[in-house]
């Protein structure tokens, strides 16, 4: 709250600008600008606004010429009442008085109410000054408009002692926020809450009275010295003890506070009693740690997953810490009410004005009154179960309607709810995992963390069915808490079957929220048929169904009541029976429902003729019913289901006509289909999906058949079938799986008259020897997978005059020789662009025994992200990569020759090299963005750039060994007869090795014959400020064995400090037959973690069958002088790469320190 000359705090608008007008104002202001605006009229607007009413001041200087403008004519008119601040110069200006003028004329024909105000003027004094004549003048004025009886008049003849309205001036001699006179000294009573302490000459009649007013009309109680300070600067006893008595104090620094040896003394006797010197900036009042911004939260989620709960923690943590807070409950409830909007807006101008709200006329009155309530207060504003986007208008408008460091949480299940345009933040509450969940449970269902003896397994399955969701799990533990064993299995059938009511009416009103029929129908097609299904292999399947499933996916994610993971459909389970449920609810007869799901009724339906038109979906799967064998049913069994859109059969045969088969089908789903093509007569116009996986066909139909609405046909599996149908008439067919179908030897050529196909995947076929001529002038094609394709041959080349394909899989191609995938290496005269389409983003070139010399220099794929190139035998990277400037992605696992990566792509993010048995070193440039490097199994891999380094011992200096504690192993490493090489392995800040042994070395101070140990930092010498840490470990495991997958992991906890590392070594020993093992490691010095006094525990977990047989810890201390030296020798010796980090934190500590403390000094002040 500065007190500048240029800017006042309080000023609603800055004095360039100029209120727009918008209906009818409450209160006009009338004033003289050079006299009163950045002094008491400011101070009077802010104070009316907070109170709700609306003003019009002209924040222009008058330099019209003394002319009134017709705007303000017009806002005179559209006001309520006018306050006229009467001040020393207001009837020097005419327009000023033509104000005044056209004021009272309006007050003479209407209703409209006067306010005079005298600033640091009174009437009596000024009619006795020659040089205020013209006030007289105004007296006259006054009179010709209005009567003897008006309180204008009355205000202008009143004596200064009678006057009504002079005691809201702000005199030189009396302030009217000024909590006592100034004559007065505060009286000592117990405790204050706040001590102002300032420089009176510099503030006491400006900035100090207003803060004392704002502080005390928000409760606080203040201790202020009223006297000028003419003590001889010497500071009174009772000053001392208020200071005392107070819980904080505030400091006024303004520009002689310093040359006031009272406030100086005050100054000190504050920090004496409370905080250090350094501190203080902490306690200063400081407008920069407010937000400049207005932020919005948006919780977001499906019902019952804890959104309110959630806020509810947020807004009593924090509402102290504004203005004004206000919590608005269940709105999508109250809003539903008669005039239930402007119910809501009243509660909140009533908890942001902390008094009740009068009355409220309409959404638009109370969006008029909130507006200026909340420009002038920073609240915190949590909007509950928001459903509507005339909820958030009417209840927070816009963010201009708040003042900057305002929050609002808004709860909802529509995550659209607010524009995209707005600065919002989203947070999706996520499901509790299954030990969260557990507990949950467990504090409903026993009043206790965990279950009780003998309930594991049943509240495990409870658990499982509510699957995460808080709600659920809070209703159900309390609907079986005291009930017995017999209850518990009895309710558990029970929920399996038909889940809890309480906990559906909640979720279903996110299904009634849905406004369309489409939606609430695609809703209940998902939550029967569609769970776990892709999401554009949906849409494609229900786009004929007239639901508009795009738009309708896009509106039920919105409404969290689905999600979508992995390019998958999910919803979650609870969800899923509600929409089962719904569907129950149509009828008590299964053959008059909608959907039929449950695989029982499917069976009934169809064996005994019953459906109906009410049918629009049906699946039955036999072996749900446990009958392997394939079920005969007739076909006309669907005649009058003639409504049918989705059927899904798998181990079903068909027998007789298929002519009354239903013509409106549109996804037709048959696992197993018994016969060698499809009838003649079988209805397939419509269909928009057909899944014909595992089936016994040889070919699908026999001549052509006219289909233009299918999009997805799936004869993936089919060992019989030995050519693909005629394309011709199939013109928006996407997508074609021919997948492991072992007899298909050919592909019709009407393929390249397919103009929207998409994809085509070919996996597996292994009879097939070549593709369609022409099949490059696929212009749509985007993805092919020929990965298995043995006899294919000759097929790259004629992919690559594909301009729009992205995803090419030839894994597995077995190629022989180089010129079957590149014939340009043998014939140069070929053109580059013949090679792979330019297009490509993702390239699978696994398998197919390429060698060095099989790759040309450059592809020319600039657009490739993806590289595939594992299980083939190259020796090094191939020279094409290094030019792949956009790759991110590169697989070169199980790749037998490869020994080692030198400086891949520098944009490459990551690298995998898996099994790669011959790899030996890893490097790439130190500004490459590479995160991951996966190279499990690499057993000659001894040197990963910025992960790890293994030398063995004989080439590591001794002195490095004796530094880092592992004594007497270069003496070791010399002996012949040792039948370990020994080597020392570093990662990171962590140095280790092993070797044969039956015991803790005999220098490590802390041992244990467990598997824990635990120690305490302490140095003997205050000059050994450099803790390191060594660890030892004895094991031995059963057997003769070559291998263990990780058998070894350390976890090291800094009790003091509530910190945990936890560490896996890539390298360790395995012991001969009846043998032990020593593991040794040196953790180097690390300021974060270890610390002089600190109290630490190791815990060594051995993960596989063995014994832990004794374990120690022991630290190692360096002196200030010793650190350089010793981290230098490292940097010599070691990966420089891996060291920086922790050589600049050893030592640079204090400038680390340093840093800390100012970091947490700006995160204390936001």
């Amino acid at each position: 709250m500065a007190t500048s000359k240029s800017q006042n705090p309080f000023s609603s608008s800055s004095s360039s600008s100029k209120p727009e007008l918008k209906g009818r104002y409450d209160i006009f202001l009338s004033f003289r600008g050079s006299d009163t605006r950045k002094k008491f009229t400011d101070h009077l607007n802010h104070a009316l606004m907070c109170e709700g009413f609306q003003t019009f001041r002209d924040d222009d200087e008058i330099e019209r010429g003394d002319v009134i403008e017709s705007e303000l004519l017009e806002a005179i008119r559209n006001s309520r009442m006018s306050v006229i601040v009467l001040s020393e110069n207001y009837a020097n200006s005419t327009a000023c008085l033509f104000e005044l003028q056209t004021i009272l004329e309006l007050c003479k024909k209407s209703d409209h109410f006067v306010l005079p105000v005298f600033y640091e003027v009174e009437p009596e004094v000024l009619k006795g000054q020659s040089e205020n004549l013209v006030f007289e003048n105004m007296e006259a004025t006054v009179e010709r408009y209005v009567d003897s009886t008006h309180p204008l008049t009355e205000a202008l003849r009143k004596k200064p002692k009678l006057s009504a309205f002079s005691s809201m001036a702000t005199s030189k001699s009396q302030n009217p926020f000024s909590s006592s006179s100034s004559s007065s000294k505060p009286e000592l009573k117990g405790r204050y809450d706040i001590f102002l302490s300032f420089r009176g000459s510099d503030t006491r009649k400006k900035f100090t009275d207003h803060l004392n007013h704002a502080l005390m009309c928000e409760g606080f109680q203040t201790f202020r010295d009223d006297d000028e300070i003419e003590r001889g600067d010497v500071i009174e006893s009772e000053l001392l003890e208020a200071i005392r008595n107070s819980r904080m104090s505030v400091i006024v620094l303004s520009e002689n506070y310093a040359n006031s040896t009272a406030c100086l003394f005050e100054l000190q006797t504050i920090l004496e009693l409370c905080v250090k010197p350094n501190s203080l900036r902490k306690l200063l009042v400081n407008s920069k740690a407010r937000s400049i911004r207005v932020d919005i939260l948006l919780i977001c989620g499906m019902g019952g997953i804890g959104k309110t709960t959630i806020a509810k923690v947020v807004f009593n943590s924090n509402h102290a810490r504004y203005d004004a807070a206000c919590f608005l409950p269940n709105i999508r409830e109250v809003a539903k009410a008669p005039n239930g909007l402007i119910r809501l807006q009243r509660q909140l101008l009533s908890n942001i004005l902390g008094k009740e709200e009068h009355k409220v006329n309409d959404v638009d009155d109370g969006c008029r009154r909130m507006k200026y309530v909340l420009a002038n207060k920073r609240v915190l504003l949590v909007l509950d179960d928001v459903d509507q986007t005339d909820q958030l208008s009417a209840l927070a408008g816009q963010q201009d309607w708040f003042m900057p460091g305002s929050k609002i949480i808004i709860t909802t299940r529509l995550e659209s709810l607010i524009n995209a345009h707005e600065n919002y933040k989203v947070y999706r509450p996520e499901k509790l995992s299954i030990d969260e969940s557990l507990e949950l449970f467990s504090w409903h269902a026993f009043g206790q963390k965990h279950p009780i003896q003998g309930h594991m397994d049943l509240s495990k399955r409870f658990v499982h069915h509510c699957d995460g969701l808080p709600l659920a799990l809070q209703v159900l533990g309390s609907s079986i808490r005291r009930k017995n064993i017999d209850v518990w299995e009895s309710e558990l059938q029970k929920l399996e079957a038909y889940s809890d009511n309480t906990i559906l009416e909640k979720l279903e009103i996110s299904y009634d929220s849905l406004k369309h029929k489409h939606d609430k129908d695609l809703f209940l097609d998902i939550a029967c048929f569609f769970v776990g299904k892709m999401k554009n292999k949906t849409i494609k399947m229900l786009e004929g169904c007239d639901c508009f499933p795009l738009a309708g996916i896009h509106n039920l994610v919105d409404r969290n009541l689905l999600t979508i993971e992995n390019e998958t459909l999910q919803m979650h389970q609870l969800l899923q029976d509600i929409g089962k449920q719904i569907v129950c609810r149509e009828s008590k007869y299964p053959e008059k429902r909608s959907r039929i799901w449950r695989p029982r009724e499917s069976f009934n339906i169809l064996l005994e003729k019953s459906g109906t038109e009410k049918i629009e979906g049906l699946v039955l799967d036999m072996n749900m019913l446990g009958n392997s064998d394939m079920a005969a049913i007739e076909a006309n069994t669907f005649e009058k289901m003639y409504n049918l859109r989705l059927l899904k059969l798998s181990g079903v045969q068909l027998s007789g006509t298929s002519k009354a088969f239903p013509k409106r089908l549109r996804w037709l789903y048959w696992r197993g289909f018994p016969l060698a093509s499809f009838p003649n007569d079988f209805p397939l116009e419509n269909l928009v999906s057909l899944d014909m996986r595992y089936s016994n066909l040889k070919q699908l139909w026999k001549g052509t058949k006219v289909l233009g609405s299918l999009k997805i046909l799936n004869l993936s599996h089919s060992p019989k079938l030995v050519k693909t149908p005629d394309f011709s008439r199939i013109p928006n067919l996407e997508k074609l799986v021919l997948k492991a179908c072992p007899s298909l030897f050919e592909v019709d050529e009407s393929i390249v008259e397919l103009r929207r196909i998409e994809s085509l995947n070919l996996q597996d076929c292994k009879k097939l020897r070549k593709l369609p001529k022409n099949i490059g002038m696929l212009e749509s094609l985007v993805e092919i997978d020929i990965s298995g394709c043995s006899n294919l041959m000759g097929a790259i080349e004629e992919l690559g005059k594909m301009k729009s394909l992205q995803l090419l899989n030839a894994s597995g191609m077995e190629v022989v020789s180089q010129a079957s995938i590149w014939p340009w290496v043998l014939k140069p005269s070929i053109q580059m662009s013949l090679a792979l389409p330019s297009s490509l983003v993702r390239l699978d070139l696994s398998n197919c025994n390429l060698t060095d010399d099989a790759f040309p220099r450059d592809l020319k794929l600039s657009k490739l992200q993806h590289l595939f190139l594992g299980g083939n035998p190259v020796s090094s990277l191939p020279n094409f990569i290094k030019d792949l400037t956009g790759l991110q992605m590169l697989d070169l696992s199980w790749c037998p020759k490869l020994q080692h990566i030198l400086f891949p792509p520098i944009g490459l993010k990551e690298l995998v090299v898996t099994e790669c048995r011959a790899m030996e070193k890893i490097t790439y440039e130190t500004s490459a963005s590479i995160k991951s490097i996966s190279h499990g199994a690499c057993m000659s891999l001894d040197y990963v750039q910025g992960g790890f380094k293994i030398l063995p011992v004989k080439r590591v200096d001794v002195e490095l060994i004796n530094k880092i504690g592992f004594f007497n192993l270069d003496s070791m490493a010399n002996v012949e007869a040792f039948v370990v090489n020994l080597i020392i392995l570093q990662e990171g800040s962590i140095f280790s090795t092993y070797f044969p042994g039956t015991g803790v070395p005999h220098w490590f101070s802390n041992r244990n014959c467990g598997f824990t140990v635990s120690l305490t930092m302490t140095s003997s010498s205050p000059h050994c400020s450099f803790p390191g840490l060594n660890l030892c470990l004895v094991y031995t495991v059963p057997g003769d064995l070559d291998w263990l997958p990780e058998p070894l992991e350390v976890e090291v906890s800094n009790q003091s400090r509530g910190m945990k590392r936890v560490y896996k070594p890539r390298c360790y020993g395995i012991p001969e037959a009846g043998g032990d093992m020593v593991w040794l490691s040196h953790w180097l010095p690390e300021s974060k973690f270890f610390e002089d006094g600190d109290e630490l525990q190791v815990l060594f977990n051995l993960k596989v069958d063995g014994q832990i047989k004794e374990c120690g810890a022991h630290i190692l201390y360096f002196r200030e002088d010793e650190i350089g030296k010793y981290l230098s020798t490292i940097l010599h010796s070691w990966d420089s790469n891996m060291f920086r980090i922790v050589a600049l934190e050893a030592l640079n500590q204090q400038k680390q320190k340093q840093k800390e403390e100012e970091e947490e000094e700006e995160e204390e002040q936001q």
